[in-house]
């Protein structure tokens, strides 16, 4: 697990995501964390590398799929630009290994979004990836959001 980490932490810092252990299980778990740690950071090329060229998201926010890679980055492009603090938090993550070559990963998320005039905006999320294994490169290849009633 200690070598995990560290190539976690090397793969972030150099901004591309690898894993290097043969348990699909552990290998999604790393790309969801390097997904989310990317994120955060706002490093757009990085958080488009593991998706598939014809990959798909169903954001809550608008009211049809967002198609291909180049689409979903313009998509993802927007919302770091118009919010440049953003953050999420997982919750209750659940990964699911069909025949060592899909996964699929189901989770809660709390976002929180801050404009450039400071405003504030949370989001409460459920979410799905799958991910699948293309020769020896996990790939995303869709994701599903779905927004939770917002907590008293």
């Amino acid at each position: 697990m200690r070598h995990a980490k560290y190539v976690l932490a090397l793969s972030i810092l150099f901004g591309g995501f690898t894993v290097a252990c043969a348990d699909p299980m552990e290998e999604i778990d790393q790309l969801m964390q390097q997904l989310d740690q990317t994120f955060n950071d706002g490093k757009l090329d990085a958080y488009m590398a593991p998706y598939a060229e014809n990959a798909v998201f169903a954001p809550p926010n608008v009211p049809f799929r967002v198609e291909g890679r180049d689409a979903l980055r313009a998509y993802y492009a927007g919302v770091m630009q118009n919010f440049p603090t953003h953050r999420v938090v997982p919750r209750q993550t659940s990964i699911q290994i069909y025949d060592g070559r899909t996964a699929v990963v189901s989770r809660y998320n709390h976002a929180t979004f801050v404009d450039r005039n400071s405003h504030v905006t949370n989001f409460y999320l459920r979410q799905t990836y799958t991910w699948v294994k293309q020769g020896d490169r996990w790939s995303l290849v869709e994701q599903h959001y779905s927004a939770l009633p917002t907590p008293p």
